[in-house]
């Protein structure tokens, strides 16, 4: 069974994307909202800085303000800045490998023929 929201509760919210009306907005992620219900299948919330209204679908997006919670968050975050600068290294070391689906262009025809005598 999922959580339901607690008015009585702060949240962080952790989407980095959020709406309004027929609009959406790209936030930073890992800011405080409060007041958060379900109002139909979706998630309304109050962004506590700004007092505005937004609301989201997505049910994951809202971590319990608690101390313990920043600490994952932190670490997740900064996992997922390391898996973005691997997945960057990974493809940049796949560009260079020659395979029978590269397009050989002259330098890479001649680095070929060296690499084969």
């Amino acid at each position: 069974m999922k959580l339901k929201p607690d008015l009585n509760k702060e949240y962080i919210y952790r989407h980095f994307q959020k709406w309004k009306k027929s609009d959406s907005f790209i936030c930073e992620k890992n800011f405080i909202v409060i007041n958060v219900r379900l109002v139909d299948y979706s998630y309304h919330f109050i962004e506590k800085e700004t007092g505005e209204e937004y609301y989201t679908s997505y049910a994951w997006s809202f971590a319990e303000n608690t101390e313990e919670n920043w600490k994952l968050i932190k670490m997740i975050d900064e996992l997922e800045v390391m898996l973005i600068g691997y997945k960057r290294y990974n493809k940049e070391l796949h560009s260079k490998l020659i395979t029978l689906d590269s397009e050989i262009d002259e330098v890479r025809e001649n680095k070929i023929n060296q690499i084969l005598g």
